[in-house]
C-alpha cells in the first residue's frame, strides 16, 4: 500500500535517509562531491510532521546539523514518478523508499461535476463511479481524473486534459 500524499523530498541528492537517535537524517552528495548530512526531523518535538519542521527552523542554533529544505513536494503518484527520486518522507514524517515495480493499467474517468467545500477545496465527481476525488488545492480543474485500480482499492494517478495507456507503479 503506499504512502498517504503529499510526500516531500530532501534538498539536492539524497542517497539515503537514516535515524540518528530521534533525528531524521538526509545524506546525500554536494556539488563538490562531498557528502552531507541535512536534518530532516526531530521526533522528540511535539506536533505533526509540519509542526516539528517549522519548530526545528526556529531552533536551528541547537542541532549540530544543518536543516534540510523539503524542496519536493508532491500531492499525486504522477508527480512523484516525474520527479525520478527515490527517497522521501510522507505528511506523517516517516522516511521511505519508492521504485516503480509493476506496470498497471491507467483509468481515465470524466470530470461530471465540481462541489465547492467552502474552504477552497475542491471535490470531483465523476463520470462512471460514485467516488469522488478531493482536487489538491492550486490545481485547475482538469476534464479527466486518471485513476490506478491496486488490490487495496483505487489510488488518484493524475489530474489530466489528455491520456495515457500504462505507467510502472
Amino acid at each position: 500500500m503506499l504512502r498517504p500524499f503529499p510526500w516531500f523530498s530532501p534538498v539536492g541528492n539524497a542517497g539515503e535517509l537514516y535515524y540518528d537517535g530521534d533525528l531524521l537524517i538526509a545524506r546525500g552528495t554536494g556539488k563538490s562531491g562531498i557528502h552531507t548530512n541535512h536534518l530532516v526531523d526531530d521526533l522528540s518535538l511535539k506536533g505533526d510532521f509540519a509542526e516539528r519542521r517549522l519548530k526545528l527552523i526556529l531552533n536551528k542554533e541547537a542541532y549540530p546539523y544543518t536543516i534540510s529544505s523539503l524542496v519536493v513536494g508532491v500531492a499525486t503518484l504522477s508527480e512523484a514518478l516525474a520527479s525520478k527520486r527515490r527517497n522521501w518522507v510522507d505528511c506523517n514524517g516517516t522516511p521511505f523508499e519508492y521504485k516503480p515495480k509493476k506496470f498497471r493499467e491507467i483509468i481515465y474517468r470524466r470530470v461530471r461535476e465540481v462541489s465547492e467545500l467552502g474552504n477552497g477545496k475542491k471535490l470531483l465527481h465523476l463520470y462512471g463511479t460514485s467516488d469522488t476525488y478531493l482536487l489538491p488545492l492550486n490545481r485547475p480543474v482538469p476534464t479527466h481524473v486518471g485513476v490506478i485500480v491496486f488490490p487495496w482499492g483505487e489510488m488518484l494517478f493524475e489530474l489530466n486534459n489528455g491520456k495515457r495507456k500504462r505507467i510502472k507503479v
